[in-house]
């Protein structure tokens, strides 16, 4: 049985044009002999990973055994670490197979025709530091499992006015977060006052959602917050006097 480090799923496959045709190869995309790595918009590393065999893995995917700690042995293999396919008129849906990348740490699909719903498993993706699918065509709700992704500093799903709901009061676990968009969505409901645990954010937008209720007073906290948009909501009450000890804002 080949090794899993062999035996990696191609990168995924999007649907390059909006009439639902197949991706183009004039990229190296499907070339025969091109190694994933050389595809355009992937960026590859040399990184020691378990030497597991497929089988092993496929047994039980949600626990495949970690290399650092003596319980197997290693390997080394070129593992994907960034996708970058921004403005390229991309249609279809996130693919599953992204969420056979556990080394992947940048995403960048933003400006193209991407449809369909956020996959919950995207919260496997746990080294995933950005995120950035602005300005498509998603739609469905914000899934809670974004919240399991400790390592994410940027996260931009803004221009996405099919994606619906509330926002998640679980991405308040993202410590790291730097930088939040959900901005001209179809975004309901009231700020969770768990943003408020994201003290090293620094830009914060959300205007022309139909968020409502009154301004979290949580939200002092943000004491590195430099930009918060909100307007084009349905808020009510006044701005919290609380916020003055967000000393370093910059725009409001």
């Amino acid at each position: 049985m080949p090794s899993a480090s062999h035996s990696a799923l191609r990168p995924p496959c999007f649907t390059m044009r909006p009439d639902g045709g197949n991706c183009e190869t004039n990229q190296l995309w499907l070339e025969p002999g091109v190694h994933k790595c050389d595809f355009i918009g992937i960026t590859c590393e040399e990184l020691p990973i378990p030497a597991v065999t497929l089988e092993e893995a496929l047994e039980n995917p949600e626990e495949i055994p970690r290399h650092d700690d003596g319980s197997v042995d290693a390997t080394t293999e070129r593992m994907i670490v960034a996708i970058d396919l921004p403005e390229n008129n991309m249609g279809g849906s996130l693919p599953q197979e992204l969420m056979a990348l556990p080394y992947l740490r940048r995403l960048g699909l933003w400006s193209n025709q991407i449809g369909g719903s956020l996959p919950t498993q995207l919260g496997r993706l746990t080294r995933l530091s950005s995120l950035h699918l602005d300005d498509n065509s998603l739609e469905g709700n914000i899934p809670s499992q974004i919240g399991l992704m400790s390592e994410m500093t940027n996260l931009f799903l803004d221009r996405n006015e099919g994606i619906a709901g509330r926002i998640p009061a679980e991405l308040g676990n993202l410590s790291k977060l730097e930088r939040l968009r959900l901005s001209n969505m179809s975004l309901r409901g009231p700020i969770p006052t768990t943003l408020g645990q994201l003290t090293n954010l620094v830009d914060l937008s959300l205007q022309n959602n139909r968020l409502s209720r009154s301004l979290p007073e949580e939200l002092k906290n943000l004491v590195n917050l430099e930009s918060l948009i909100l307007s084009g909501n349905e808020f009510t009450g006044d701005i919290p006097m609380s916020w003055r000890s967000m000393s370093k804002l910059k725009r409001l």
